[in-house]
């Protein structure tokens, strides 16, 4: 495990809007926190810093203010505690740390060395560049946003040393360009505005965030921070970004947040809010920018992640509790490497494109979404896995093709969660299907689920495994199919589908059987290439039956009991098998209404009753054998359908 350190935050007060602290003095204690205590100084033009006289103590103008009441600030021993502070004034800003150089022609306000600053005022036209070096791995500068404004529309050039190249640049608000880390505390009850206003001429290079920092950026503090862009990206960092606690809200032309290794959003104690938008403003229609975007991957050694996690290592994004608000024309949340999705609610939308998409592996172990993503998948993986073990999602995607619900390049596998695919045009999708927990409810114009993508309706590499949860499919294509193997041996899994001839219920490869070794398996729609069950578990298949209403019941004896589905469309063939189904009597009967005792399964209208009316009798008979008895009337039932 990676050895854990915190940066302490720090809380700062002031007692006049008018007047500003502009010098410390630090006393370190025992318990690493610091005593910050402060005198009066002048905040008009020519301004003197950082006395200490009793004459500056004792002054009671109405421009000045004496503040001596002592706070108490917990920090890292890793940072220094030099007690810095920056008053932020057009043509006037001030500070007494040595680290510090301020030209007011420019309002460029310079910071040259690890420590923290505690920055008040207001800048309309300036900008915080920090240039500092870390002697140390974790070397940062912290920057203490005490209800700050500060926007900049890059009318002043700074020239930047690249490699051996001197560059120039039209800086942005906050700019660190060296190797130390940037820190921004927001104290509760504060609130900082940063406002990017630069023309897209002065782009050059990485300097295209309102807020940027060469290594890691991290933002945290129980306050909030608007962050707004009309120019390029909100936040940017060329290695990684950490925000949690914060109410942040960032609204950007391109990519409200954007690192090149990792984001990780939220945490089980700090969680943070977060508002995060792509407006897409003078955006190409080929290439529509993300909310949340790591571009670029640096290995990792050691894989550390999870909603408790202090110290992850990750390469991609990761989303821990917290309150979340994306929206994009393009990808909500975008990942060249992967996604971890592990707690946290809210809604990500994108208008146009995918809602989280990662290269990789796709982790969804926790978390209430809703999202919606009209033009594309809602959650998808381009070259591997969908992998969930908990969590609520609502899937929204449009009922075009290439739209789904969940899609995996290689896999998708469920152990736990509820995943409601509301709209699609596949629900869920991948080369192998693999449930054994959890609840998935699919509403889909094609299929329901689909394991296919190898343009081939005989694959090996495809397959749907069902060993658990519970499972819903409304489709108009095939309610599930497979390319390849299908396998059922546990869970309850309902299907009503399809909605027209040419496809199946539930639809295994050309050459591959419909294995059914377990679990509770209901499945109706209209005829089609209805296929005989094979297995050890017992079943039933009516392969052309009177047209069933949608609203009327199957009705299922079963070892002496009933149970009762009821249709949610027009069925001419109905499937049944149950763990149940021994060397007893079985009976599949069509009723108008019926008396439930027992609500078995409520997304597909799975109820054990007591009582059924206006019944009309499909079939009936007696199993012959306890098990590996297989039932089938009408045609000739077939195995491996297309679709």
């Amino acid at each position: 495990m990676i050895e854990k350190k915190s940066l302490g935050k720090v809380f700062f007060s002031f007692s006049s809007a008018a007047l500003i602290l502009a010098s410390c003095t630090i006393v370190k204690t025992s318990s690493n926190s610091v005593d910050l205590s402060s005198t009066a100084v002048s905040s008009g033009e020519g301004t003197s810093v950082g006395q200490t006289s009793s004459a500056a103590a004792a002054s009671t103008s109405s421009d000045e203010v004496s503040h001596t009441e002592a706070s108490s600030v917990a920090v890292s021993t890793s940072v220094e505690t030099n007690g810095n502070a920056i008053l932020l004034a057009p043509g006037a800003s001030s500070s007494t740390a040595s680290g510090v150089t301020i030209d007011n022609d420019k309002n460029f306000i310079t910071i040259s060395s690890v420590g923290t600053y505690i920055l008040s005022g207001s800048l309309t036209e300036g900008s915080l560049i920090i240039t500092a070096e870390a002697t140390a791995s974790d070397d940062t500068v912290t920057l203490v946003l005490n209800g700050v404004t500060l926007s900049s529309s890059g009318a002043h050039a700074l020239s930047v040393t690249s490699g051996t190249a001197t560059i120039t640049i039209y800086p942005g608000p906050i700019y660190s360009e060296n190797s130390a880390h940037l820190s921004l505390e927001i104290p509760s009850s504060s609130s900082s505005v940063i406002t990017d206003k630069r023309a897209s001429s002065l782009a050059s290079g990485d300097d295209s965030a309102a807020i940027f920092a060469n290594k890691l950026l991290k933002v945290s503090g129980g306050g909030s921070l608007n962050v707004a862009s009309t120019y390029d990206n909100g936040l940017g960092s060329d290695s990684k970004l950490k925000a949690n606690g914060v109410t942040l809200s960032v609204s950007a032309p391109n990519i409200a947040l954007k690192a090149h290794n990792a984001i990780i959003l939220g945490g089980a104690s700090e969680k943070g809010s977060f508002t995060l938008t792509s407006t897409a403003v003078g955006a190409s229609s080929s290439d529509y920018p993300s909310a949340v975007r790591v571009d670029e991957v640096d290995a990792v050694t050691s894989l550390i992640y999870g909603n408790t996690e202090e110290n992850d290592d990750i390469a991609g994004v990761e989303f821990k509790d917290a309150s979340y608000a994306i929206s994009a024309v393009g990808k909500g949340v975008s990942s060249e490497a992967n996604l971890y999705l592990e707690g946290g609610d809210g809604t990500v939308t994108s208008s146009k494109d995918k809602g989280f998409k990662a290269e990789l592996d796709v982790h969804i172990d926790g978390g209430d979404f809703a999202v919606t993503a009209l033009k594309d998948d809602c959650i998808h993986s381009s070259t591997a896995k969908i992998i969930a073990t908990g969590g609520t999602y609502v899937l929204t995607s449009g009922t075009t093709d290439g739209c789904q619900g969940l899609k995996g390049e290689t896999e998708v596998d469920i152990s736990g969660g509820t995943f409601t695919v509301k709209s699609s045009y596949e629900g869920i999708a991948a080369h192998k299907i693999s449930v054994s927990g959890g609840t998935t409810i699919v509403t889909a114009t094609d299929d329901g689920w689909s394991a296919g993508g190898t343009n081939s309706q005989a694959s090996p590499e495809c397959a749907i495994s069902i060993t658990g949860g519970f499972n819903y499919s409304y489709a108009g294509g095939d309610g599930m199919d497979s390319n390849g193997y299908f396998t059922i041996s546990g869970g309850t899994t309902i299907v009503a589908g399809p909605s027209e001839s040419h496809d199946s219920p539930l639809d295994s490869g050309d050459g591959y059987d419909l294995t059914i070794n377990g679990g509770t398996i209901i499945a109706y729609g209209i005829t089609g290439m209805v296929e005989k069950m094979v297995g050890t578990q017992n079943s039933v298949v009516l392969n052309s039956i009177a047209s069933v209403s949608s609203g009327k019941y199957f009705v299922f004896l079963v070892n002496g009991a009933y149970y009762a589905v009821k249709t949610a469309r027009t069925a001419t063939t109905v499937s049944a098998s149950f763990p149940e189904y021994g060397k007893n009597n079985y009976a599949i009967n069509v009723a108008s209404s019926v008396t439930i005792s027992g609500t078995l399964f409520d997304a597909g209208g799975f109820y054990e009753v007591s009582a059924y009316a206006s019944s009309s009798s499909l079939t009936s008979g007696a199993f012959g054998a306890a098990a590996n008895t297989h039932v089938y009337v009408g045609g000739s039932g077939g195995g491996g359908g297309w679709g």
